[in-house]
């Protein structure tokens, strides 16, 4: 009775209230897949039907889903588990099993009878998601359900075959096919699953979806106000020639056109597949040769058609002036844009007639674009359109709606030379060098921006025969200077070419070519410089202008290339010539890019500076020590560089070693008779290698340093280790001092004694209790952060490379902002943390001109997706700069998915290695997430998305492959150049966030940003939130405890200064 009595307590304390620990653990115990404990709990009376408040009030089951734990779900069904329970997004334990591949609890739920076509958040059933997810064999499992909704649509319109296409998962694209999906059903924005098979080349898929589909539907096009594009025009437009060639076979109209009136030739008409080309004009020929039929056509069909003698007929009956309702445009534009001569010349000589000829030949279209017939004619590429528009007095001051003139349009696409030499002979110098509306650059800026060198000359040209010496004096060393700030070295040599003969802009010039090719790593163009004239090899050791203070000697060394460095050696180069800005030697740069070819080149070199030291003090020993260069350290060491130079702050080779707890390095340095005893500077604290290890709380590098004589009782200004180590809550570090010290004199008896608090605490902060992002329950019993920042280098380190990125885009580019704050099992929620997003937020969108995406509370398996989704091919071609806010709680090298699912923060960062569009650009990454030194594994690209994205550039070549070509090596290591990663704070630390206001890191940050980002660029402004922090200490949940200190960290290959200044500005 008594027993009886206790279940019934504790199935009513269950039903009322979420927080029970007993039904809590209970929870976990079935998402561990823990039969014995849920064989214990259910004997216990704790009901089967229980669901979790905290966890998105989800079921046991759904908990049961997460681990593909059959026998506790088969536990869980025969004590009535409720099959269908959806959680508050809408899942259910059937959405579950599709996210984690659960095949076996699935069978089970589907043998207990589930609902199989349960519609979670957006309308996705359990089908969708193993679409999306490439999950083909538990799809089969669900396909064998005879009451299975195949065609369910999504909010957006999407079936599980169009994921299916989208996944390039042909298996199960071709099961749904052969089961009797629809295919002619159609998202929202009117694409059926062929035109996506079109669109994304999918043509195994294709071919199974055409030999179902009936004979009409290869023309069916999407929405009007998504172009109206058929599947034919969707593959000519993406290029496809296969796919073309497929559909053509199947029925696909080559003449068909889109609301643009554009058929699939006019969509390959300015591309570079012939192959494409010519079998598209080899059809319409075929068409054309056909018998017409002009009844019904109207005029703007005509000319689509190009059907020229209905274009005649048509033109007198109609009003040639009249706008398209369905593209905005007139029978002028249209025929200009599709680069239908023989048309335009009938409309021009029909308006001609008329007094009205200049302003219709100048009349902007009624569309987004606004553009005029001449815009049109220049993005179609049509020489012939272009010269009749320019005798009928068409106008290159018209802006459309972008601000374009035709001028500025023809730099900017880098147009075919004739179209662009049509245009540029009428320019004044004005057109040619004034700015566009909104700051936008001129034209003769542009096309050096851009690269376009063909069209640069013209304009360059167009300048000296307008006016000779204005150009030269003037013009010619604005364009220079904004070729030089966009990096495009040909087009700054080409402006060096034009500009006066004297020996400054000799010297430049041939120090330009000189450098590019070294930068290139081409070796037999550098020897062919060489050879060619004196005046190259009086510049062998000249710095470049545009890659401010590089020799070539240095670009050989930044990309590891031995031939060239070998050869410039040779020729007379100076190894110990140095950077400017920076004060660093080609040596520098080889031990920064870990050359080690180079490098070995370079210590074989007699007159080598081992021990050069850069600006801030450091040689290349300390920086290969700061890099964790092993190798490159033994070469160093090997040809006795100095083991106890220190730089700037007084850190030698050693203390970075003690830092960072690299025991191998360290017994490297030790062997060769480093310092134990070298102190920082005073601003540094005066701490030695053993000091900094015990702040740190590295145990090994504190025996090792101890065991070869370091003085374990060495007192720094701010204490010594024990005192260190016990305000950093360094337990590990504690008890080896104390062991260390038993060895010795035994007078840290009573080291693990509280220390009284810091008396010394900001007004503002004193009383305030912060909460920890390392999602533990015990936020009270976690180790604190250092008191200040004695125990790390603190400065980013500024970009080798001394430029600064472009930001002239508006937006400046895409600020995506991912906050979990609701978490599953028995992780804390992180209140405050919306605080964070709205400031952000109100920074990056208001302040400084980005594209923010917010997204809240996101599984493991969705932050991956995001990531892949956000590094697509040409996602940000139009912007400047990508940044990602992520902030959930954390370990040291992942963060926590809302579901309870660690993410790897590589697999986070990969998709963005081999981001095309995102090339030469800032990439910035920001954690606002603890980092303590966890364990466990993560949720990874591997087993959880369909297709892996893998880390392109990561440089884990054998020996062999590292002898590969270095155009290859040169293309892998710069697809992770320009990354920046911010930490709210450094490795094996805790971050603080306040409840009521938000992260300590992230406010402060937005505040430094805003009152700091149109003086200063972003390394300046990091520095400056980390030496605010570093003087703001904090309280977690009790306040007599300790205070911390939120110190950040940041890992850098950016090659320039990020600014952020106004775009008015940004000149």
């Amino acid at each position: 009775m008594a027993a009886a009595v206790v279940a019934a307590a504790a199935r009513r304390s269950c039903q009322t209230t979420s927080k029970t620990p007993l039904c809590i653990e209970f929870y976990d115990f079935c998402r561990k897949g823990d039969v014995s404990q849920v064989q214990s709990y259910l004997s216990e009376g704790l009901p089967a039907d229980w669901t979790n408040e905290r966890d998105r009030n989800r079921s046991l089951l759904m908990a049961t889903a997460w681990k593909d734990s059959e026998d506790v779900c088969r536990l869980l069904i025969e004590q009535k588990a409720p099959l269908d329970h959806q959680d508050s997004s809408g899942l259910s334990a059937m959405h579950i099993c599709a996210k984690q591949n659960s095949i076996r609890v699935a069978k089970l739920l589907l043998q207990a009878g589930a609902n199989v076509n349960l519609l979670a958040e957006n309308d996705i059933t359990a089908l969708m998601i193993c679409a999306d997810l490439g999950h083909t064999e538990l799809a089969e499992v669900l396909l064998k359900q005879p009451t299975i909704n195949l065609d369910q649509q999504s909010s957006r319109g999407f079936t599980a075959l169009m994921k299916s296409v989208f996944e390039n998962s042909v298996q199960l694209a071709h099961l749904l096919i052969d089961r009797g999906a629809k295919l002619d059903l159609a998202s929202n924005s009117g694409f059926t699953a062929l035109h996506l098979c079109a669109q994304l080349d999918r043509r195994e898929i294709a071919q199974r979806i055409l030999a179902k589909a009936p004979p009409e539907m290869v023309n069916q096009p999407t929405k009007p106000e998504f172009k109206g594009n058929t599947a034919l025009i969707l593959a000519s437009l993406n290029g496809h020639a296969k796919m073309v060639q497929l559909l053509h076979e199947n029925g696909a109209d080559p003449n068909f056109a889109n609301s643009e009136g554009c058929t699939a030739l006019d969509q390959v008409s300015g591309s570079d597949s012939k192959e494409l080309l010519k079998l598209l004009q080899s059809w319409s020929s075929q068409s054309r040769n056909k018998p017409t039929a002009p009844a019904g056509l109207s005029l703007a069909d005509a000319i689509r058609k190009d059907d020229l003698e209905s274009v005649r007929k048509l033109a007198k009956s109609e009003t040639v002036t009249n706008v398209d309702r369905t593209t905005g445009r007139t029978p002028l534009m249209l025929a200009a844009g599709l680069g239908k001569t023989e048309s335009l010349k009938v409309v021009l000589s029909l308006i001609g007639s008329s007094s009205s000829l200049d302003f219709q030949v100048n009349r902007r279209a009624e569309d987004s674009t606004k553009a005029t017939a001449l815009h049109a004619a220049i993005q179609c590429g049509s020489e012939s359109c272009v010269k009749l528009l320019l005798q009928a007095g068409a106008s290159l001051a018209v802006l459309d709606a972008q601000g374009s003139t035709p001028l500025s349009l023809c730099a900017d696409l880098g147009s075919a030379t004739d179209v662009a030499e049509l245009i540029i002979e009428r320019a004044s110098a004005d057109e040619l060098m004034t700015p566009g509306a909104d700051g936008r650059l001129c034209p003769a800026k542009l096309a050096a921006v851009r690269g376009h060198l063909d069209v640069l000359r013209l304009m360059l040209n167009r300048l000296r025969k307008l006016d000779d010496n204005l150009s030269r004096e003037t013009w010619l060393p604005q364009i220079l200077e904004e070729a030089k700030a966009a990096r495009q070295f040909e087009a700054a040599n080409a402006v060096l070419e034009e500009m006066p003969k004297n020996a400054k802009n000799n010297e430049e010039l041939t120090t330009a070519r000189l450098f590019k090719a070294a930068m290139d790593a081409n070796p037999e163009k550098v020897k062919e410089l060489l050879d060619s004239s004196q005046a190259v090899r009086d510049s062998i050791n000249k710095r470049s202008q545009q890659d401010p203070g590089w020799t070539a000697l240095m670009a050989s060394a930044w990309n590891d290339d031995e031939s060239t460095c070998k050869l410039l050696l040779d020729r007379g180069a100076d190894p110990n010539v140095t950077e400017q800005k920076l004060g660093i030697t080609a040596l520098h740069i080889a031990v920064q890019q870990n050359s080690r070819r180079v490098v070995k080149v370079l210590l074989d070199q007699k007159s080598i500076g081992l021990n050069a030291r850069s600006k801030d003090n450091r040689t290349p020993l300390i920086r290969a020590a700061w890099l964790n260069h092993m190798d490159i350290a033994k070469l160093l060491l090997d040809r006795h560089a100095s083991v106890n130079d220190q730089e700037i702050d007084g850190f030698s080779a050693l203390h970075f070693c003690a830092q960072e707890n690299l025991l191998e390095l360290a017994k490297l340095l030790i062997s060769h008779d480093a310092d134990l005893e070298l102190q920082t500077s005073p601003k540094k604290n005066c701490n030695t290698a053993f000091t900094l290890a015990a702040v740190k709380g590295h145990t090994d590098m504190l025996e090792l340093l101890a065991n070869v004589g370091a003085d374990i009782y060495y007192k720094s200004s701010q204490g010594n280790a024990m005192d260190l180590a016990k305000r950093a809550k360094r337990t590990a570090a504690i008890e080896m001092l104390v062991k260390l010290d038993r060895k010795r004199k035994c007078s840290w008896e009573a080291a693990t004694a509280p220390i009284p608090s810091s008396s010394a605490t900001s007004n503002e902060t004193a009383g305030v209790k912060m909460q920890l992002d390392a999602g533990s329950a015990q936020l009270a019993e976690v180790p604190s952060a250092e008191m200040d920042s004695s125990n790390l280098n603190s400065s980013v380190v500024p970009p080798i490379r001394g430029y600064q990125y472009s930001m002239r885009s508006n937006p400046r580019g895409m600020c995506v902002i991912i906050n979990n704050e609701q978490f599953s099992g028995e992780c804390e929620p992180r209140p405050g943390s919306r605080k964070d997003v709205a400031s952000l937020e109100r920074l990056f969108k208001d302040t400084l001109k980005f594209r923010v995406q917010v997204h809240q509370n996101l599984d493991a398996c969705d932050i991956l997706a995001l990531m892949r989704s956000l590094a697509a091919r040409d996602r940000h071609t139009k912007f400047d700069c990508f940044v990602a806010f992520i902030m959930s709680h954390g370990e040291c090298d992942r963060v926590l998915g809302c579901d309870g699912e660690w993410v790897a923060l590589d697999d986070i960062f990969a998709p963005f290695y081999c981001c095309d569009s995102l090339q030469q650009k800032p990439k910035l990454f920001f954690l606002q997430a603890c980092r303590p030194l966890g364990v466990g594994a993560s949720v990874t690209a591997e087993s959880n998305v369909d297709q892996p994205v893998s880390s392109v550039g990561s440089n884990n070549s054998s020996p062999s492959n590292f002898d590969a070509s270095n155009r290859r090596l040169n293309r892998q290591l710069s697809e992770k150049l320009d990354f920046l990663f911010a930490y709210s704070v450094t490795r094996g630390d805790y971050a603080l966030r306040c409840p009521t206001t938000g992260s300590i890191y992230i406010q402060n940050l937005c505040e430094v940003f805003r009152e700091n980002y149109k003086t200063h660029h972003l390394c300046t402004m990091l520095n400056m939130v980390r030496q605010r922090l570093g003087r703001l200490p904090m309280y977690v949940n009790q306040q007599p405890q300790e205070p911390m200190f939120n110190l950040p960290s940041e890992t850098t290959q950016l090659q320039g200064d990020v600014w952020f200044k106004d775009l008015e500005n940004d000149q």
